[in-house]
């Protein structure tokens, strides 16, 4: 279990390298083609498309990094009312439903990725195929599954998820 953990750690946080990267080339493009249009009244051809994929790619690569530090924004207003084991309970119900709903997801998005190859869709400015692009939002929420698998194992085994990320699971819980 723990050289599973250091692997799917490991990939993620490559993964969170490469939507950094992203981002710093979306600061590029967008600054690039301000500064041509300003001094040359020329714009960056495919500027538009090209944040547009690299946003995609930076998100669909940054979730399972998020997953796995537990960034994603809760809001427990109501549950903090609740008793401890109504709210242990709701948690493992609503990591379940996430794990679920995040397999589905992906495999639907995997079937336009078979679609799109068959098809040959292609942007329509820099020609860029879309399964390819699509593929990258697969391979995001594949990854996210694996995390948030692996959180579903730890959280059923009475293990603390501060060895897989930094967490605010409230020990209590």
């Amino acid at each position: 279990m723990k050289k599973i953990q250091a692997l799917l750690k490991s990939i993620v946080e490559k993964f969170n390298i490469v939507a950094a990267v992203a981002y710093f080339l979306i600061v590029l493009m967008v600054v690039g083609n301000i500064l041509l249009r300003f001094i040359f009244h020329k714009p960056l051809l495919g500027t538009y498309e090209v944040v547009c994929y690299c946003t995609l790619i930076a998100v669909s690569i940054g979730l399972p990094h998020c997953t796995m530090n537990d960034g994603h924004v809760r809001v427990t207003f109501f549950l903090d009312l609740l008793p401890a084991k109504i709210n242990k309970i709701f948690y493992y119900f609503s990591e379940l439903v996430i794990t679920v709903g995040t397999a589905i997801l992906g495999w639907k998005i995997f079937g336009q990725v078979l679609a799109q190859y068959k098809g040959g869709d292609l942007s329509p400015v820099l020609h860029i195929p879309f399964y390819i692009l699509t593929a990258i939002i697969v391979l995001g929420f594949l990854f996210m599954f694996f995390v948030l698998v692996l959180r579903l194992i730890r959280m059923f085994m009475g293990e603390s998820d501060k060895d897989l990320a930094v967490s605010d699971i409230k020990a209590d819980i």
